[in-house]
């Protein structure tokens, strides 16, 4: 079940970095695709959906359970996860060690445009923990709003760690619909148009995707791909097979859904579909940084989650 965490995680990186958003007004699907990326939502919510198994184990997800709100407009945006917390497999006493008591794992992320700020009833437990042997456990409720970072804080963590830009290609808007077909086609995407049907409450134009994994290491030629995750999909490609549905509303020309499927050989097999469905935030939605909170600045949080990733091997190669 593990390597379709990292499936799923790599699966939306290239779909999402391949596929900007969306309209139309042909059938020509590369057409489609050229109309997509000249009409990217300002405001939208994203509500992912997952049914995935592997040998006996199933892990499904309502769509809306794991949220994303974005005004792109203004860099602002929310992130809000609700999982079943019968998903990690524990029994009911450890779970509530953890402060797991109403069956579900919660956590909400808001991004204000000038700071990031968490929270979830986890942190109570979680961090006391994380933070005992430094002595910088904050004070304060610690289920409420918790400030983790700054703008500047990020900056100048990207400036330590050297980052640069990944690697973009030019902006499928700006091509005609040849060159985006052999663009996506080296990149082992092909696309086809499969009619106009009523889709989430409107007309939508139906365009099927299909993935040659072999090719998909190229994938950074259509979108903004790092190469981890570049080398992530090179080694998923020997066990993978992936394909996809798109959903473009006729009406705005917007992306509506995207949906993949995978399935994986191997001795843990096993498959899974993912839905990624597009709308219009809720009337009132609000990016605003909450009335209160606690710092729990970054930097007093990466020390124990770098010796913890290197204890349990995750920080070696």
């Amino acid at each position: 079940m593990a390597r379709f965490v990292k499936l799923v995680v790599v699966a939306v990186a290239a779909v999402l970095a391949g596929c900007s958003s969306t309209p139309a007004a042909q059938t020509d699907p590369y057409a489609i695709a050229k109309t997509a990326a000249s009409s990217p939502w300002d405001r939208v919510q994203v509500d992912v959906g997952l049914k995935a198994t592997s040998g006996s184990q199933t892990i499904q997800l309502d769509p809306g359970a794991i949220r994303f709100v974005m005004d792109t407009k203004a860099g602002k945006g929310s992130f809000h996860v609700s999982l079943p917390a019968s998903s990690l497999g524990a029994d009911a006493a450890s779970l509530a060690m953890l402060g797991i008591t109403n069956g579900s794992i919660d956590l909400d992320v808001l991004y204000d445009g000038d700071a990031l700020y968490a929270r979830s009833p986890l942190a109570a437990t979680l961090l006391p923990a994380l933070l005992a042997q430094s002595g910088n456990v904050p004070s304060g409720d610690l289920t409420g709003w918790l400030k983790v970072a700054t703008k500047s804080d990020f900056d100048a963590l990207a400036a330590t760690a050297g980052a640069s830009a990944a690697p973009s290609s030019a902006n499928l808007a700006s091509l005609d619909p040849a060159a985006i077909k052999s663009q996506l086609e080296a990149a082992g995407v092909t696309l086809a148009y499969a009619g106009t049907t009523a889709h989430n409450g409107a007309d939508a134009y139906h365009v099927t995707i299909a993935l040659d994994m072999s090719k998909l290491s190229n994938a950074g030629s259509i979108g903004s791909l790092s190469t981890a995750q570049l080398q992530q999909l090179t080694e998923l490609s020997k066990t993978t097979s992936l394909s996809g549905d798109v959903w473009v509303d006729k009406g705005s020309g917007r992306l509506s859904e995207i949906d993949m499927h995978g399935s994986a050989t191997g001795t843990d097999g096993g498959t899974f579909d993912l839905s990624l469905a597009l709308s219009e935030p809720a009337s009132g939605t609000s990016f605003d940084a909450p009335s209160s909170s606690v710092d729990v600045p970054i930097s007093s949080l990466l020390g124990p989650i770098l010796q913890m990733a290197g204890q349990s091997g995750l920080g070696t190669p």
